[in-house]
């Protein structure tokens, strides 16, 4: 497995970078179908942030990608997190799989989404009343049903999946209720 730990504002000491290298590569351990493994080390400079301490790892699989984040005080503390929550998907992600890896799909086929950052820590911490898009993601559609994408979805560990609904055709957007449910947005064309 290749594993890549890059810091965002934030140096990445021989310590923490051992560190994430040994938690993480423990997670390889349990599953061998790991192509490589991103790590990125952020530290968000706002006083207001409790939890300003965030690392967040991608692991690219033989059929599927896996994605957990976890914020803390400590980056170490947090690496530890992030290390116990990719375990437990992949976990889920053998279960769902039966033990073997789909080879049919490749990670690059796979549906990626991160969140979208509407506004800038500085613009945040100046309390602008300008709010503007500092991001722009594209990604091709794959089409999946339902199911198939709350299973991705959760994998990759977000709120929302887009996709296109392979039983209508159309763009849809699933997503977590508070309720614990999901809940299943429809794009519709106007005729």
């Amino acid at each position: 497995m290749d594993l890549i730990i890059k810091g965002k504002n934030v140096e990445v000491t021989e310590s923490l970078r051992d560190y994430a290298q040994q938690k993480i590569s423990r997670v390889g351990k349990y599953f061998d179908g790991i192509i490589d493994a991103q790590v990125e080390l952020n530290v968000i400079k706002n006083k207001r942030v409790a939890n300003n301490q965030t690392v967040q790892v991608t692991l690219h699989l033989r059929g599927g990608v896996i994605r957990a984040e976890e914020a803390k005080d400590n980056m170490y503390a947090a690496i530890d997190l992030v290390a116990d929550k990719l375990e437990r998907q992949i976990s889920r992600f053998k279960q769902t799989h039966g033990g073997k890896v789909d080879r049919t799909r490749t990670a690059s086929g796979v549906l990626e989404l991160e969140p979208v950052s509407i506004v800038s820590p500085e613009d945040f911490e100046q309390e602008s009343e300008t709010q503007q898009i500092v991001r722009n993601k594209t990604f091709s559609l794959k089409p999946l049903d339902p199911s198939e994408a709350a299973h991705e979805m959760e994998m990759l560990g977000h709120d929302f999946y887009v996709f296109q609904n392979s039983q209508t055709n159309e763009v849809s957007v699933l997503y977590h209720r508070r309720d614990g449910h999901y809940g299943l947005i429809e794009a519709v064309r106007n005729a």
